[in-house]
Protein backbone atom coordinates (compact mmCIF):
# COMPACT_ATOMS: atom_id res chain seq x y z
CA UNK A 1 0.00 0.00 0.00
CA UNK A 2 2.72 2.14 0.97
CA UNK A 3 4.02 2.13 -2.57
CA UNK A 4 0.75 2.79 -4.17
CA UNK A 5 0.65 5.71 -1.67
CA UNK A 6 4.30 7.10 -2.64
CA UNK A 7 3.19 6.35 -6.60
CA UNK A 8 0.06 8.15 -6.72
CA UNK A 9 1.74 11.59 -4.26
CA UNK A 10 4.48 11.56 -7.44
CA UNK A 11 2.32 11.95 -10.23
CA UNK A 12 0.20 14.36 -8.74
CA UNK A 13 3.23 16.71 -7.66
CA UNK A 14 3.74 17.19 -12.23
CA UNK A 15 -0.18 18.95 -11.71
CA UNK A 16 0.11 22.72 -12.40
CA UNK A 17 -0.02 24.32 -8.96
CA UNK A 18 0.81 21.28 -6.77
CA UNK A 19 2.90 22.25 -4.11
CA UNK A 20 4.08 25.67 -4.94
CA UNK A 21 6.33 27.63 -2.61
CA UNK A 22 5.80 31.11 -1.87
CA UNK A 23 7.44 33.74 0.41
CA UNK A 24 6.88 37.40 0.59
CA UNK A 25 8.26 39.85 2.83
CA UNK A 26 6.99 42.86 4.58
CA UNK A 27 7.70 46.04 6.29
CA UNK A 28 5.70 48.49 8.89
CA UNK A 29 7.52 51.50 9.58
CA UNK A 30 7.65 51.93 13.52
CA UNK A 31 9.13 55.58 13.39
CA UNK A 32 12.50 56.67 14.48
CA UNK A 33 14.06 55.94 17.53
CA UNK A 34 16.98 56.73 20.22
CA UNK A 35 18.83 54.16 22.05
CA UNK A 36 22.17 52.62 22.64
CA UNK A 37 23.33 50.38 20.08
CA UNK A 38 24.88 47.78 21.85
CA UNK A 39 26.02 45.71 18.70
CA UNK A 40 28.81 48.41 18.56
CA UNK A 41 30.28 48.08 22.57
CA UNK A 42 33.87 48.32 22.22
CA UNK A 43 36.83 49.11 24.92
CA UNK A 44 37.71 52.99 25.36
CA UNK A 45 39.09 53.08 28.18
CA UNK A 46 40.90 52.60 31.50
CA UNK A 47 39.95 53.24 34.95
CA UNK A 48 42.36 53.03 38.09
CA UNK A 49 39.64 52.28 40.56
CA UNK A 50 42.05 52.33 43.70
CA UNK A 51 45.79 52.35 44.89
CA UNK A 52 46.49 51.15 48.53
CA UNK A 53 49.86 50.83 50.34
CA UNK A 54 50.64 46.88 50.45
CA UNK A 55 54.05 46.34 52.38
CA UNK A 56 56.59 47.73 49.98
CA UNK A 57 54.31 47.93 47.57
CA UNK A 58 51.01 49.88 45.54
CA UNK A 59 48.13 47.37 44.75
CA UNK A 60 46.63 48.99 41.45
CA UNK A 61 43.18 47.94 40.73
CA UNK A 62 42.01 48.60 37.69
CA UNK A 63 39.06 48.72 34.74
CA UNK A 64 38.32 48.50 31.17
CA UNK A 65 35.39 50.83 30.50
CA UNK A 66 33.43 49.60 27.50
CA UNK A 67 31.59 52.39 25.45
CA UNK A 68 28.30 51.82 23.89
CA UNK A 69 27.36 54.48 21.59
CA UNK A 70 23.91 56.10 21.03
CA UNK A 71 22.38 56.40 17.75
CA UNK A 72 19.10 57.31 15.89
CA UNK A 73 17.65 54.99 14.08
CA UNK A 74 14.23 54.38 11.91
CA UNK A 75 13.24 51.61 13.64
CA UNK A 76 10.68 49.06 11.43
CA UNK A 77 8.97 45.67 11.58
CA UNK A 78 9.86 42.93 8.83
CA UNK A 79 7.27 40.21 8.49
CA UNK A 80 8.22 37.33 5.98
CA UNK A 81 5.26 35.04 5.07
CA UNK A 82 6.18 31.63 3.57
CA UNK A 83 4.97 28.39 2.96
CA UNK A 84 3.21 26.01 -0.02
CA UNK A 85 -0.16 27.41 -1.56
CA UNK A 86 -3.10 24.66 -1.87
CA UNK A 87 -3.91 22.50 -4.21
CA UNK A 88 -7.55 21.02 -3.60
CA UNK A 89 -8.12 19.03 -7.16
CA UNK A 90 -4.24 17.55 -6.64
CA UNK A 91 -5.53 16.87 -3.01
CA UNK A 92 -9.06 14.85 -4.33
CA UNK A 93 -7.59 12.91 -6.71
CA UNK A 94 -4.92 11.59 -3.85
CA UNK A 95 -8.09 11.23 -1.21
CA UNK A 96 -9.09 7.69 -2.37
CA UNK A 97 -5.50 6.38 -1.75
CA UNK A 98 -4.47 8.34 1.00
CA UNK A 99 -7.52 7.10 2.91
CA UNK A 100 -6.75 3.49 2.01
CA UNK A 101 -3.16 4.06 3.58
CA UNK A 102 -4.29 6.62 6.71
CA UNK A 103 -3.42 9.63 5.25
CA UNK A 104 -5.89 12.26 6.04
CA UNK A 105 -2.80 14.80 7.42
CA UNK A 106 -1.42 14.94 3.73
CA UNK A 107 -5.52 15.44 2.30
CA UNK A 108 -6.03 18.57 4.76
CA UNK A 109 -2.52 19.60 4.15
CA UNK A 110 -3.32 19.32 -0.19
CA UNK A 111 -6.39 21.28 0.68
CA UNK A 112 -5.14 24.56 3.36
CA UNK A 113 -1.77 24.70 2.31
CA UNK A 114 1.67 25.34 4.48
CA UNK A 115 1.47 28.93 5.98
CA UNK A 116 4.39 30.70 8.01
CA UNK A 117 4.93 33.77 9.33
CA UNK A 118 7.95 35.02 11.01
CA UNK A 119 8.28 38.88 12.68
CA UNK A 120 11.27 41.01 13.62
CA UNK A 121 12.52 44.21 14.98
CA UNK A 122 15.26 46.25 12.74
CA UNK A 123 17.22 49.46 12.07
CA UNK A 124 18.36 51.28 9.60
CA UNK A 125 19.88 54.95 8.67
CA UNK A 126 21.80 55.11 12.00
CA UNK A 127 22.68 58.46 13.35
CA UNK A 128 25.48 58.84 16.01
CA UNK A 129 24.22 61.38 18.95
CA UNK A 130 27.35 62.18 19.99
CA UNK A 131 26.84 60.42 23.29
CA UNK A 132 27.72 57.00 24.71
CA UNK A 133 27.07 54.84 28.05
CA UNK A 134 29.78 53.94 29.97
CA UNK A 135 30.42 50.30 31.57
CA UNK A 136 33.63 49.50 33.90
CA UNK A 137 34.48 45.82 33.87
CA UNK A 138 37.47 43.70 35.61
CA UNK A 139 39.97 42.66 33.13
CA UNK A 140 41.95 39.79 34.75
CA UNK A 141 45.25 38.28 33.27
CA UNK A 142 45.48 41.61 31.07
CA UNK A 143 49.42 43.31 30.25
CA UNK A 144 49.43 46.48 30.40
CA UNK A 145 51.86 49.42 30.96
CA UNK A 146 52.40 51.77 34.09
CA UNK A 147 54.80 54.18 35.30
CA UNK A 148 55.27 56.90 38.35
CA UNK A 149 55.64 60.26 39.18
CA UNK A 150 57.18 60.88 42.42
CA UNK A 151 57.11 64.29 43.92
CA UNK A 152 58.94 65.75 47.44
CA UNK A 153 58.67 69.15 49.18
CA UNK A 154 61.85 68.59 50.57
CA UNK A 155 64.34 70.35 48.49
CA UNK A 156 67.57 68.78 46.38
CA UNK A 157 69.62 71.33 45.02
CA UNK A 158 67.23 73.99 46.30
CA UNK A 159 64.30 72.56 44.10
CA UNK A 160 61.03 70.23 44.55
CA UNK A 161 62.49 66.73 44.53
CA UNK A 162 60.61 65.31 40.87
CA UNK A 163 61.22 61.81 39.69
CA UNK A 164 59.34 60.06 37.08
CA UNK A 165 60.57 56.32 36.28
CA UNK A 166 60.42 54.60 32.64
CA UNK A 167 57.27 52.48 31.90
CA UNK A 168 57.20 49.03 33.51
CA UNK A 169 55.37 46.16 31.67
CA UNK A 170 52.73 44.81 34.37
CA UNK A 171 50.12 42.30 34.57
CA UNK A 172 47.16 42.07 36.43
CA UNK A 173 45.75 39.19 38.54
CA UNK A 174 42.55 37.48 39.04
CA UNK A 175 40.98 40.47 40.76
CA UNK A 176 42.02 42.72 38.06
CA UNK A 177 45.00 43.94 40.21
CA UNK A 178 48.97 44.60 39.79
CA UNK A 179 51.55 45.43 42.35
CA UNK A 180 54.21 48.78 41.66
CA UNK A 181 57.48 48.17 43.76
CA UNK A 182 56.78 51.63 45.06
CA UNK A 183 59.90 51.23 48.10
CA UNK A 184 62.10 50.15 45.51
CA UNK A 185 61.05 53.57 43.18
CA UNK A 186 61.66 55.88 46.29
CA UNK A 187 65.22 54.38 46.91
CA UNK A 188 66.43 55.12 43.31
CA UNK A 189 65.79 58.99 44.09
CA UNK A 190 68.47 61.43 44.22
CA UNK A 191 68.01 62.35 47.82
CA UNK A 192 66.30 60.58 50.84
CA UNK A 193 62.50 61.91 51.10
CA UNK A 194 61.90 63.09 54.48
CA UNK A 195 59.19 61.98 56.88
CA UNK A 196 58.49 65.07 58.63
CA UNK A 197 54.83 66.10 58.89
CA UNK A 198 54.06 66.21 55.10
CA UNK A 199 52.63 63.68 52.01
CA UNK A 200 54.86 62.09 49.53
CA UNK A 201 53.35 63.05 46.20
CA UNK A 202 52.71 59.96 44.23
CA UNK A 203 51.20 59.87 40.18
CA UNK A 204 50.64 57.03 38.98
CA UNK A 205 49.95 56.29 35.20
CA UNK A 206 48.73 53.65 33.48
CA UNK A 207 48.49 52.50 29.97
CA UNK A 208 46.10 49.78 27.49
CA UNK A 209 46.22 49.55 23.91
CA UNK A 210 47.10 53.30 23.53
CA UNK A 211 44.16 54.57 26.39
CA UNK A 212 45.39 55.62 29.50
CA UNK A 213 44.56 56.40 33.10
CA UNK A 214 46.17 58.59 35.75
CA UNK A 215 46.04 58.44 39.51
CA UNK A 216 47.48 61.06 42.52
CA UNK A 217 47.71 59.93 46.02
CA UNK A 218 50.18 60.57 48.56
CA UNK A 219 52.51 58.68 51.27
CA UNK A 220 52.17 59.71 54.44
CA UNK A 221 54.90 60.18 57.30
CA UNK A 222 54.19 57.74 59.25
CA UNK A 223 53.30 54.94 55.64
CA UNK A 224 57.27 56.35 54.81
CA UNK A 225 58.83 55.56 57.99
CA UNK A 226 57.26 51.86 57.89
CA UNK A 227 58.91 51.43 53.92
CA UNK A 228 62.26 51.52 56.09
CA UNK A 229 64.29 52.98 52.89
CA UNK A 230 67.51 52.48 52.69
CA UNK A 231 70.42 53.56 49.44
CA UNK A 232 73.88 53.24 49.47
CA UNK A 233 73.75 56.43 47.22
CA UNK A 234 71.63 58.40 50.67
CA UNK A 235 74.74 57.07 53.09
CA UNK A 236 77.53 58.39 50.89
CA UNK A 237 75.93 61.51 50.16
CA UNK A 238 74.88 62.06 53.82
CA UNK A 239 78.82 61.12 54.68
CA UNK A 240 80.10 63.85 52.12
CA UNK A 241 77.58 66.14 53.51
CA UNK A 242 79.26 66.07 57.07
CA UNK A 243 83.28 65.86 55.42
CA UNK A 244 82.07 69.16 53.86
CA UNK A 245 80.72 70.31 57.19
CA UNK A 246 84.06 69.87 58.54
CA UNK A 247 87.23 72.88 58.11
CA UNK A 248 88.74 72.67 54.76
CA UNK A 249 92.23 72.28 56.27
CA UNK A 250 90.58 69.18 57.62
CA UNK A 251 89.13 68.10 54.68
CA UNK A 252 92.11 68.42 52.72
CA UNK A 253 93.94 66.33 54.65
CA UNK A 254 91.22 63.65 55.11
CA UNK A 255 90.82 63.62 51.10
CA UNK A 256 94.41 63.30 50.65
CA UNK A 257 95.28 60.31 52.71
CA UNK A 258 91.89 58.83 50.90
CA UNK A 259 93.59 59.64 47.32
CA UNK A 260 97.06 58.62 48.38
CA UNK A 261 95.62 55.41 49.01
CA UNK A 262 93.49 55.15 46.21
CA UNK A 263 96.08 55.38 43.84
CA UNK A 264 98.50 52.74 45.53
CA UNK A 265 95.64 50.21 45.43
CA UNK A 266 94.87 51.38 41.50
CA UNK A 267 91.32 52.31 43.03
CA UNK A 268 90.80 54.70 40.28
CA UNK A 269 87.51 55.66 40.75
CA UNK A 270 87.68 56.11 44.26
CA UNK A 271 90.81 58.40 43.58
CA UNK A 272 88.82 60.77 40.74
CA UNK A 273 86.07 60.99 43.47
CA UNK A 274 88.84 62.41 45.79
CA UNK A 275 90.12 64.37 43.01
CA UNK A 276 86.84 65.86 42.34
CA UNK A 277 86.46 66.72 46.42
CA UNK A 278 89.83 68.56 45.77
CA UNK A 279 87.90 70.82 43.17
CA UNK A 280 85.43 71.67 44.98
CA UNK A 281 87.88 73.09 48.27
CA UNK A 282 89.19 75.68 45.76
CA UNK A 283 92.68 75.67 47.65
CA UNK A 284 96.12 76.27 46.86
CA UNK A 285 97.10 72.78 44.86
CA UNK A 286 100.36 71.56 43.60
CA UNK A 287 100.95 71.70 39.60
CA UNK A 288 101.52 68.27 39.36
CA UNK A 289 97.71 67.67 40.71
CA UNK A 290 96.53 68.47 37.37
CA UNK A 291 99.00 65.70 35.37
CA UNK A 292 97.68 62.88 37.98
CA UNK A 293 93.96 63.70 37.35
CA UNK A 294 94.67 63.46 33.98
CA UNK A 295 96.24 60.11 34.32
CA UNK A 296 93.28 58.74 36.61
CA UNK A 297 90.87 60.14 34.28
CA UNK A 298 92.23 57.87 31.30
CA UNK A 299 92.30 54.89 33.56
CA UNK A 300 88.17 55.37 33.85
CA UNK A 301 87.82 56.29 30.30
CA UNK A 302 87.01 59.61 30.21
CA UNK A 303 89.58 61.04 27.50
CA UNK A 304 88.67 63.90 26.55
CA UNK A 305 88.56 65.36 30.10
CA UNK A 306 92.04 63.85 30.14
CA UNK A 307 93.17 65.78 27.63
CA UNK A 308 92.06 69.13 28.92
CA UNK A 309 93.94 68.04 32.54
CA UNK A 310 96.83 67.37 30.69
CA UNK A 311 96.48 71.04 28.59
CA UNK A 312 96.21 72.38 31.94
CA UNK A 313 99.47 70.48 33.59
CA UNK A 314 101.30 71.98 30.59
CA UNK A 315 100.41 75.22 30.86
CA UNK A 316 101.06 75.72 34.41
CA UNK A 317 104.45 74.01 34.56
CA UNK A 318 105.67 74.71 31.00
CA UNK A 319 108.01 72.99 28.52
CA UNK A 320 110.61 72.45 31.99
CA UNK A 321 107.92 71.08 34.30
CA UNK A 322 108.48 67.37 36.07
CA UNK A 323 105.71 65.73 34.32
CA UNK A 324 106.01 67.51 30.94
CA UNK A 325 107.42 65.26 28.66
CA UNK A 326 104.90 62.59 29.84
CA UNK A 327 101.38 65.03 29.72
CA UNK A 328 102.85 66.14 25.84
CA UNK A 329 103.10 62.25 25.00
CA UNK A 330 99.51 60.81 26.60
CA UNK A 331 98.18 64.30 24.41
CA UNK A 332 99.80 63.13 21.06
CA UNK A 333 98.76 59.94 21.75
CA UNK A 334 95.31 61.34 22.53
CA UNK A 335 94.94 63.45 19.75
CA UNK A 336 96.10 60.27 16.92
Amino acid sequence: MKIIFFVALCLLLILPGCGGSYSKLQEVPLGRETFYDADNTSACGIKINSVEVNGRNFDVTVSRIYCTPEVNAEKYKQIRHSGKRPNPVATTLAAPIAVLVDGPKEILQGFVGEHHKYESIHYRDKKSTGRSKQEYKPFPGKTMWANLLINSVNLHNGKPLTKEFQWEKVITNSNSTFSIPLATYLEKLEEQPQSVDYKLSVKLAASDSGRHSSYATSITAQELDEFKLTSSLWQEKAKERALQALPKQEQRQLYQQELISALKNEDYPLALKNFQRFERLAMDLPTSFQYHYGKTLLEVGDKEMAKQKFQAYLKQAGEQGRYARQAGQYLADLNQ
